[in-house]
């Protein structure tokens, strides 16, 4: 992908595996400045989604997790050092 910079994926009711599958593309794309998965139902992948960001390819500035269920336990023990300007967790 080189073109594609903001991507709405909310309400889609994504589960764990799809979170997964979203989180091994992020690990190589360059340009997406903004993803939307508010109102899913992500839960643990919160963590692989966010560890995926944390590297020195990705470019995104804005992630929208909020009102996804079961994630906010998982949030509090990933260590994030990206350059994220906004992130909604509710």
């Amino acid at each position: 992908n080189k073109t594609l910079k903001i991507l709405n994926l909310s309400t889609n009711n994504f589960n764990f595996d799809c979170v997964r599958q979203i989180s091994q593309a992020l690990k190589q794309n360059s340009t997406l400045k903004s993803l939307n998965l508010s109102f899913n139902n992500i839960g643990a992948g919160v963590s692989d989604l966010l560890n995926s960001i944390n590297n020195d390819v990705s470019r995104l500035e804005f992630l929208s997790i909020k009102v996804n269920i079961n994630f906010y336990f998982y949030f509090k023990f990933i260590s994030l050092s990206v350059y994220i300007t906004t992130l909604i967790l509710y």
